[in-house]
C-alpha cells in the first residue's frame, strides 16, 4: 500500500474492526507503516484507539506484545490528557499486575528454561505518560454490583509503590508524592493507601512515620495479613522481640491462603531461632517447605540459612500456644495510637450462665457494661476482658479507646 488515502482509510476502518474483536490483527497491519513514518499525524488518534483495543483484547500472558503496543502508543501525537490516554493507563496497570501476580510461577518456569523473567516498569512508563495527565475520572471510584472498587489512580499508586520499594535505584518524585497525598485526602478510609504511604515513608528513611501510618491502616482493616507483616518488617531494631513475634502471628492468623504466608513463617522462624527456640523455628520452616514444594517454588535463601544453623537432632514443636500468650502485645501496640476518652458506667447487664448461641449450644454470657461518654454516646463492653472488676458501681469512670463504635481498650480512669 502506497497511497496515503488508502492508509488513512485502513486506519479509519480499522477502529470499527478493532471494536469488533479484530484489534490485534489491525494493529499488526498498521504498525509497519507507523514504524517507518508513513502514518500521517491525522491518523494517530485513530491508531491510538486501535492500540487500546489490541491491548484490551490481548491475553494476560502476552507480556512482550503488550509492552510493544504501549511503547508504540507513547510515540503517538495525540491529545493529553484525554480519555484515550487514561484508558491506555489502565492497560499499563494491568500489564504490571499480570507480571507481578505470576512472578512466583514464572520464576520456576524461567529458571528451568534459562529464559529471563518478563519485566515492565510502571515507574518508567509514568515518566512518559505523566502524572499531570490524570483526569477527574481517574480519581473516581466505581460501584459494581453494590461493591466499591478502587479508582484508577489508587490502583496505579499500589503498583507504583510496589516497584519503588523493590528497586533501590528508584527515587520518589515530587509529582508522585503529590498524587499520593491527594489520594489520602480524598480517601482517608483506605487502608491500602495508608499502607502505600507507609512504604514511601520507609523508603525515605522515615520508618517511625511509616509505623504510625501502618497502625492507622490496621485500625481500619485489622484482618489484612499483609498490613501486619509489613508492620513487623519496619519495627526498629530496639523493639521488643516478643512484640515482633506477636505482630507476625497476627499476620499469620489473619484470613488468607497458606500459599501467601511463607515469608511470614520464615520471619517467625528467624525470631524463634534468635530466641533459641529451635524446635518452634523448625516447625515453621517445615510448613514453608511443604508450601513451596507443593507449588514447585525455589526455596528462599533465608530458609536455607536457617536450616544450615539448625542444631542436629531438633524436633519440630507447634508454637501456636506460645504465640497466643503474647498476641495481646500486638493489639496493645496498635490501640495505644488511639486517643483516649472518658466514659461512665450507665448500665449493668448481669451474667447469664444459661445463655445459648444461635445454634442452640450453651454459651454463657459474662457481665456487660454500658458506658456513656460526655457527648452522650453509648458503648458496650465486657469488663472482665479488660481486667476491670465487674461489680463496680454505676458512675465508675473508665478511660476507653474506640474503633468505630467498639471499645478496643478500657481501664479505670483513676489508674491513668
Amino acid at each position: 500500500m502506497t497511497d496515503s488515502i488508502d492508509l488513512m482509510k485502513l486506519v479509519s476502518d480499522g477502529v470499527d474492526h478493532a471494536k469488533a474483536g479484530r484489534a490485534v490483527e489491525m494493529y499488526q497491519a498498521i504498525y509497519p507503516y507507523f514504524e517507518r513514518g508513513a502514518l500521517s499525524l491525522k491518523s494517530h488518534y485513530a491508531f491510538g484507539w486501535i492500540i487500546y483495543y489490541a491491548l484490551h483484547q490481548s491475553g494476560d500472558a502476552k507480556y512482550s506484545e503488550r509492552k510493544e503496543m504501549l511503547a508504540a502508543y507513547l510515540r503517538l501525537s495525540v491529545a493529553r490528557p484525554h480519555k484515550l490516554h487514561s484508558m491506555i493507563l489502565t492497560e499499563a496497570i494491568r500489564l504490571y499486575k499480570n507480571i507481578s501476580d505470576s512472578k512466583y510461577a514464572l520464576r520456576t518456569v524461567m529458571h528451568n528454561s534459562g529464559e529471563k523473567l518478563p519485566a515492565f516498569s510502571i515507574v518508567r512508563f509514568m515518566e512518559l505518560w505523566q502524572f499531570s495527565n490524570l483526569r477527574e475520572g481517574d480519581w473516581r471510584r466505581k460501584t459494581i454490583e453494590g461493591n466499591i472498587t478502587p479508582s484508577t489512580t489508587e490502583k496505579l499508586i499500589t503498583h507504583y509503590v510496589d516497584e519503588l520499594t523493590s528497586n533501590t535505584e528508584l527515587s520518589i518524585s515530587k509529582e508522585f508524592r503529590a498524587v499520593l497525598e491527594k489520594a489520602l485526602t480524598l480517601y482517608p478510609d483506605s487502608a491500602n493507601l495508608l499502607a502505600q504511604y507507609a512504604a514511601v515513608c520507609c523508603k525515605s528513611e522515615e520508618s517511625e512515620k511509616g509505623v504510625d501510618y501502618l497502625r492507622r491502616a490496621i485500625l481500619i482493616s485489622p484482618s489484612k495479613s499483609y498490613l501486619w507483616h509489613r508492620l513487623a518488617g519496619i519495627l526498629p531494631d530496639t523493639a521488643n522481640p516478643r512484640l515482633k513475634i506477636a505482630i507476625l502471628y497476627k499476620a499469620l492468623a489473619a484470613p488468607g491462603p497458606e500459599d501467601f504466608k511463607g515469608r511470614i513463617r520464615i520471619g517467625l522462624a528467624m525470631e524463634m531461632a534468635e530466641a533459641g527456640a529451635w524446635q518452634q523455628a523448625l516447625y515453621e520452616l517445615e510448613k514453608v517447605k511443604t508450601t513451596y514444594e507443593a507449588n514447585g517454588w525455589k526455596m528462599p535463601g533465608d530458609y536455607r540459612k536457617l536450616m544450615e544453623r539448625m542444631p542436629e537432632g531438633t524436633r519440630p514443636e507447634d508454637p501456636s500456644g506460645a504465640y497466643r500468650k503474647i498476641v495481646h502485645l500486638a493489639e496493645e501496640f496498635i490501640y495505644e495510637s488511639l486517643p483516649t476518652k472518658e466514659a461512665s458506667k450507665s448500665y449493668h447487664k448481669p451474667a447469664d450462665p444459661k445463655a445459648i448461641d444461635r445454634n442452640g449450644r450453651p454459651k454463657p454470657r459474662p457481665v456487660a457494661w454500658r458506658v456513656t461518654d460526655a457527648e452522650g454516646q453509648n458503648y458496650w463492653f465486657t469488663p472482665a476482658q479488660h481486667s476491670i472488676p465487674e461489680e463496680l458501681p454505676h458512675g465508675t469512670r473508665v478511660a476507653i479507646r474506640v474503633v468505630g463504635n467498639r471499645i478496643v481498650k478500657a481501664e479505670l480512669a483513676e489508674n491513668k
